[in-house]
């Protein structure tokens, strides 16, 4: 399993790679970069990478738009933000381009190795409570939202209108397949139907307004 650490701050980045290392979770490779470009380059060259750690303050590219590149880049990897921003509205557009978690610098090294833990196995959404985006829970429990890829890439398309059908087959997958992610997506977001479930997604920002 391989990890690429994305941070201008070298001591900070050091950090969390000897963090990862401390993680029994079959991670055997960790990739360093120290701005955008350099990011970009290694995860093109790394298409097997299992998760991606991005600050979105970087020298030469910061914002959602650091997101977008990288998940344009590599489509497979679990992208989760590592970052300072206590920015409510940039990290829901964060996540509505492509970012499946959000870890704050200010959250300790426990905290940072159980929310890897829980990203690496699919849970798509971490809000650290220390940083002040804790307010999302007064809308929903944040912190039980643990949509996989796979079901995102479902719930985007029921936000869409699409039916099991169009989604099974867009997705190359099976109609039972569908409905068994609707109904955990459902059950994640704590939503009786599809309508209500695409008002809750919208309001944690895990799909566009």
């Amino acid at each position: 399993m391989k990890v690429l650490v994305v941070d201008d701050h070298g001591l900070f980045r050091d950090g969390v790679c000897l963090l990862i290392r401390r993680m029994d979770i079959g991670i055997d490779t960790i990739l360093e970069a120290g701005d955008a470009q350099s990011g970009l380059a290694l995860a093109a060259k790394h298409t097997d990478l299992s998760i991606i750690l991005l600050d979105i303050n970087l020298p030469d590219l910061s914002g959602a738009s650091t997101v977008r590149a990288f998940r344009r880049t590599c489509i497979s990897a679990s992208l989760v933000l590592l970052s300072a921003v206590d920015d409510l509205s940039l990290v829901r557009r964060c996540m509505n381009e492509g970012a499946q978690g959000f870890i704050h610098k200010s959250a300790n090294a426990e905290t940072i190795l159980t929310a890897l833990r829980r990203i690496l196995n699919g849970e798509a959404v971490w809000i650290d409570p220390s940083s002040k985006l804790a307010a999302l829970d007064e809308m929903h429990d944040v912190a039980a939202v643990t949509l996989t890829p796979r079901q995102m890439d479902v719930l985007a398309r029921l936000c869409q209108g699409w039916s099991n059908k169009e989604i099974a087959r867009d997705l190359l997958i099976s109609d039972n397949t569908v409905r068994i992610h609707v109904a955990a997506i459902l059950q994640s977001l704590g939503a009786r139907n599809r309508s209500e479930a695409i008002v809750v997604a919208r309001d944690l920002g895990l799909i566009g307004g």
